[in-house]
């Protein structure tokens, strides 16, 4: 495993999946934040909507999840797809952590392209902050 990233909410974990032959993240959530988590239902409402809109690619999937017990509590784990690096880790590849205007554009409309998947299908991103992308 290799961590990805952390926040005040919990941290992801690059896995695999021996059975599937797959990598997936696995967001570790604290386990004060496990009970009633508002993200697993969304992200399950989003990964079982039908997949023919050529926009769903552009969010990510939650293949599954699970509650682990250990020594602060009950923590939900969520397994996501894969998409890839954040625009921070592209953007310090750079000189003055600033992406090259294409990379920048790419960037901007593939989130345009979540938006409005999401908004397609009734919901709100409410806290799109740069540190997410």
């Amino acid at each position: 495993m290799h961590k990805l990233g952390w926040g005040g909410w919990g941290t992801v974990w690059l896995v695999k999946d021996h059975l599937l032959n797959r990598y997936a993240a696995m967001k570790f959530l604290v386990a004060e934040s496990s009970f009633n988590n508002q993200e697993i239902r969304l992200l399950d409402r989003l990964s079982n909507r039908p997949s023919e809109h050529p926009r769903q690619n552009h969010i990510v999937h939650l293949w599954d999840h699970f509650q682990h017990r250990g020594p602060n509590g009950i923590h939900s784990c969520l397994i996501l797809g894969l998409l890839g690096p954040s625009v921070a880790f592209q953007a310090g590849r750079f000189k003055g952590s600033r992406l090259p205007a294409k990379l920048a554009w790419e960037a901007c409309k593939q989130t345009a392209k979540a938006l409005e998947y999401i908004h397609l299908i009734d919901v709100a991103h409410g806290g799109l902050l740069p540190i997410l992308l």
